[in-house]
């Protein structure tokens, strides 16, 4: 069998035919220097990544923290309620005291899942 094709074994000869198609081969510098813009691009886009969920994790630590000095101002306080009451102190009326300690730890509770919901969210969006 033999082809149609001719091949020539002079590299000038290859690149004379080559430069008689019409935008065969275009130049290289464009593209490396484009392809080096993406990778850049790309790199300071990851980095801007990391420092946002940095600054997030540093968030939701700083808020982790502010929330239990909160939920234990308020189970301190109603230990202390209940204390004093039970030693005579403070005197409240009815269900009052029931209601005031059930009400704090409801609050707590509520506090517990918001944290929950914040700061272990299990959502991975893009």
């Amino acid at each position: 069998m033999s082809s149609n094709i001719e091949k020539p074994n002079d590299v000038a000869a290859i690149l004379q035919r080559i430069g008689d198609v019409p935008d065969q081969i275009k130049d290289d510098s464009v593209i490396e220097v484009t392809t080096e813009q993406k990778v850049i691009k790309k790199s300071l886009d990851t980095d801007v990544k990391i420092s946002e969920l940095r600054n997030i994790i540093e968030l939701r630590q700083l808020w982790g923290k502010c929330l239990l000095l909160i939920i234990s101002v308020i189970l301190i306080g109603n230990m202390g309620i209940v204390y004093l009451t039970g030693l005579g102190i403070l005197t409240f009326t009815g269900n009052t005291l029931p209601t005031f300690v059930a009400s704090n730890l409801a609050e707590i509770f509520a506090l517990c899942i918001i944290v929950v919901k914040f700061l272990f969210n299990t959502k991975t969006g893009k």
